[in-house]
């Protein structure tokens, strides 16, 4: 009896280790081409010595990556453990098919277990290749033959002069381990004004000609061209660093064609797209000589990054002195790629009560889809303003009715009557004297009046010489206002770290400057134009190379590392201050 027991516990023993097992689980499967596959082998106990299944045409991009599980349980009193084994593998595929994937073995108390064998079927991704083709049929040899290229894609390959144009430059990618990308050489736009978008940077799967490829979205710009003609977009170059080695890969050139709007009317000024306008008045009722805020809005896409004071058609009232305050282009996304905001605000002095109608501005815009102008106008605004205070009309008319009211007293009404019956020698005595002190006041009347006209001469003139040193004191403070709110928005890009961001205020604070100053049409922004008009205005060639230099490294500071972007900052902040303020001391 004892004999049939042991046997008995044994053949349970036996048959527990035989039912030890190596499970396996897939995800997903089926798969699609360029997606991560997870192979994960488990046992309920422990395991080593792994042994990874043969796997043909899929690429192990992770594992065998072992993990152990252990949990506690009490039964009758007794403490049972419970140990799971895991060990991982991801996968990808970059070809339809079906794949086999062998037996997997592990070692469980000295004995070898084994997995069973399974498939995994990979389909084709959504992303379709004829749809990637026809975007960039010239490139259609490039991805084809080669396994690492740098694409250019265009948003568009023909528009009209002012419209702006996207471009990405994509990197892909069909070798693993890619670790770092590096700029060996930036891309040139000449002819263009340019603005760089932020690009996330994010993995995408892309198939080509049954050919999976990891795309990289390297660098995006707005590009808005500023002449006619063929305008090309030099190569960007960039070194791929793996984990072993690096590769240079370089972009093709590509070409754009530029044509200008036909029928152009006398007015038009350059805006292309979509955008309308709308006006707001801060109040409807002031008084003379009371300032009131008065804003006009744009909004919609297209060259609106461009768009300046010119650009808009007012008319305001004679009787109004207008100062142009501020432009907030701080709602300008993707360089007007997508619906954008641009405020221009004024102020406006109204000189003399009255009842004011401030007639609409409009702006005309060629939109490239329906190949029309469209002359967009704002809202026509009134305005009542009263009588100030302490104002020079009224002051003038009491004035007039004073002198009146002594000239007519200065009228005799009856004669004099000399008669022994009623002289009076006291009596006559008194009105001599007063006769005496009308004429007397009445020649110092004569004489203030005289000279009334001279004094006044003088007052204006001397109210006109610092009048002029007011307004051009104003002027100077306005300028360096509009330039030090650039700044201050540079500013808070260091505040919040946003390296990229503070660069490109920098370089349009400085570029804007230059252009409001100068009075430099946008479209001919260039350093040579700075060197032109420097030397017109007898600014010396320090400050020139100064500002230049600035600008230089604005540009450049956008690609270098972050710890020495964050360096930069602060100096260059300074610098640019520094630099406007020297300017607008030479001019003086």
């Amino acid at each position: 009896m004892y004999k049939t027991i042991l046997t008995f516990i044994i053949l349970l023993f036996n048959l527990s280790f035989s039912a030890q097992e190596l499970k396996l689980k897939i995800s997903p499967n089926p798969a699609k081409v360029g997606e991560n596959i997870l192979l994960q082998y488990s046992v309920n106990d422990k395991a080593t010595d792994f042994i990874v299944p043969e796997i043909s045409g899929l690429e192990i991009i992770s594992g065998p990556n072992a993990s152990s599980q252990s949990s506690y349980s009490y039964i009758n009193g007794k403490t049972q453990i419970s140990i799971t084994t895991t060990y991982s593998l991801y996968l990808r595929a970059y070809d339809k098919g079906i794949y086999k994937i062998s037996s997997a073995y592990a070692s469980v108390n000295g004995k070898k277990i084994k997995s069973n064998s399974a498939t995994i079927k990979v389909n084709h991704t959504q992303n379709k290749t004829n749809k990637t083709n026809k975007t960039n049929k010239t490139n259609k040899t490039n991805k084809t033959n080669k396994d690492l290229f740098v694409d250019v894609e265009l948003s568009k390959r023909k528009i009209i002069l002012g419209e702006p144009l996207l471009v990405e430059f994509k990197l892909y990618n069909r070798f693993s381990m890619l670790e770092n990308l590096f700029a060996k050489s930036l891309p040139k736009f000449n002819g263009f004004w340019v603005e760089e978008i932020p690009s996330d940077n994010q993995r995408k799967i892309e198939e080509i000609n049954n050919k999976v490829y990891e795309v990289y979205t390297i660098a995006k710009y707005t590009l808005t061209p500023q002449k006619s003609g063929n305008l090309t977009i030099e190569p960007l170059e960039i070194i791929c660093q793996y984990f072993f080695n690096q590769r240079v890969v370089k972009s093709l050139k590509k070409e754009v064609i530029v044509t200008n709007p036909e029928n152009m009317p006398k007015n038009y000024s350059g805006l292309v797209g979509d955008m309308k306008i709308e006006a707001e008045i801060s109040n409807d009722t002031i008084k003379a000589n009371e300032a009131v805020n008065y804003s006009l809005t744009i909004t919609g896409t297209g060259n609106i990054v461009l768009l300046t004071w010119d650009d808009i058609l007012t008319l305001f009232p004679n009787d109004f002195e207008v100062i142009q305050s501020e432009i907030d282009d701080n709602k300008i996304f993707k360089g007007g790629m997508v619906r954008s905001i641009k405020k221009f605000d004024y102020i406006l002095i109204p000189k003399y009560k009255g009842k004011y109608s401030i007639p609409p501005s409009s702006i005309i815009v060629y939109n490239s889809k329906e190949k029309s102008y469209k002359t967009n106008k704002s809202s026509e605004k009134n305005l009542i303003v009263l009588e100030g205070d302490n104002t020079s009309g009224i002051q003038s008319k009491n004035y007039e009715k004073e002198i009146n009211y002594i000239s007519d007293n200065t009228k005799l009404k009856k004669s004099i009557k000399y008669s022994s019956e009623n002289l009076s020698f006291s009596n006559e005595i008194k009105r001599l004297k007063y006769f005496n002190d009308l004429h007397i006041l009445s020649i110092n009347i004569f004489y203030f009046i005289l000279l009334l006209p001279i004094l006044i001469i003088i007052i204006i003139k001397i109210y006109a010489v610092f009048d002029n040193k007011l307004k051009s004191k104003n002027k100077s403070n306005k300028m360096q206002k509009i330039a030090q709110k650039r700044l201050i928005n540079a500013k808070k890009c260091i505040k919040k770290k946003d390296f990229n961001g503070f660069f490109e205020e920098v370089e349009k604070s400085l570029w804007n400057y230059f252009a409001f100053k100068f009075k430099v049409d946008s479209s001919n922004l260039s350093k040579e134009t700075i060197y032109k008009y420097f030397k017109q205005n007898n600014l010396n060639e320090e400050i020139q190379n100064r500002f230049i230099k600035l600008l230089n490294e604005c540009e450049f500071a956008r690609f270098s590392s972050t710890k020495s972007k964050n360096m930069k900052m602060e100096v260059i902040l300074n610098q640019a201050k520094k630099i406007i303020i020297e300017v607008e001391k030479s001019l003086k």
